[in-house]
């Protein structure tokens, strides 16, 4: 009786963990199949699940995003908390995406930072 306990316990935590190492490599797939689709822009290296959380500034923003400009270019693409950020560090860049592009981007949400 015990041992027929211990070899359900033993195929259930077995069965468990196969599941579990199956869904982190679909999640791992199905990431990578999105980034391969959809090219980004330049960006600093992001985290699991933090994304760049941890890089973004707090006080004056625009300071780390025209350094980060001079490494990455004019259009820098963040990650915080799985959410995208886009942001435009030159005057001919956005008026190319939010005017000569705008049919495709306007249903986006477009943040300030005097509202954070």
């Amino acid at each position: 009786m015990i041992t027929d306990t211990l070899r359900d316990w033993a195929l259930s935590w077995s069965a468990a963990a196969t599941v579990f190492a199956g869904a982190i490599l679909a999640h791992v797939f199905l990431r990578q199949s999105r980034r391969s689709r959809y090219p980004l822009p330049p960006g600093p290296r992001r985290i699991p699940f933090l994304g760049n959380a941890h890089q973004m500034p707090m006080a004056e923003p625009w300071r780390v995003y025209k350094e980060w400009s001079h490494k990455y270019g004019d259009m820098i693409y963040l990650e915080a908390m799985r959410q995208p950020i886009v942001v435009l560090n030159s005057f001919k860049v956005m008026q190319e995406i939010l005017v000569k592009r705008a049919a495709n981007y306007s249903d986006r949400i477009i943040s300030h930072p005097d509202a954070m």
